[in-house]
């Protein structure tokens, strides 16, 4: 049986793992734009010019806050509200929100971000990514070694922060 939470309006059109059209540029305050490129897993426009982008995620993702609106608040969940920009900055008539799906054996779940939470939280996301990348630009690019996601990282044998590194 399907969750009712999971059924929403019939999509306009629908892109299915297509990258943006191109590098978009989304707005920084006091900062250069923020250049966006990827993949989004999905995007559903709407007859009412909103969308809604889709990451599919496999397996558990109840312990990880970068899942959750706590996600957005620490700096740590950029992906989704970033595609919304970009998508936004590409056309401005349009406005989204964004949503994980939970793949699981266990079935399927919907975490939804509103059009309100990522709005308030845009800002702050915008600063971390300004954060981030004054921090590349500079050299100053560790990971968090207290990520799980460090454990799927090709270069964590190298890594001079995160276990298994020479430091």
């Amino acid at each position: 049986e399907l969750d009712p939470k999971l059924i929403h309006q019939p999509a306009a059109f629908r892109r299915l793992e297509q990258p943006l059209a191109d590098t978009t540029a989304v707005s920084v305050p006091d900062a250069a734009p923020l250049r966006i490129s990827g993949r989004p897993d999905r995007i559903d426009f709407f007859p009412d010019n909103s969308f809604t982008v889709y990451d599919y995620k496999s397996g558990n993702i109840e312990k990880k806050n970068k899942y959750e609106v706590k996600g957005l608040k620490d700096g740590i969940s950029l992906q989704l509200p970033l595609y919304v920009a970009a998508v936004e900055a590409k056309d401005p008539n349009r406005s989204g929100d964004a949503a994980f799906y939970q793949i699981h054996p266990r079935g399927v779940k919907l975490r939804r971000f509103s059009k309100d939470v990522l709005y308030k939280h845009l800002p702050d996301i915008l600063s971390y990514c300004k954060s981030y990348r004054s921090g590349m630009q500079n050299g100053v690019c560790s990971p968090n070694p207290n990520s799980s996601d460090c454990s799927y990282c090709p270069w964590r044998f190298v890594c001079r922060v995160t276990t298994g590194g020479e430091e």
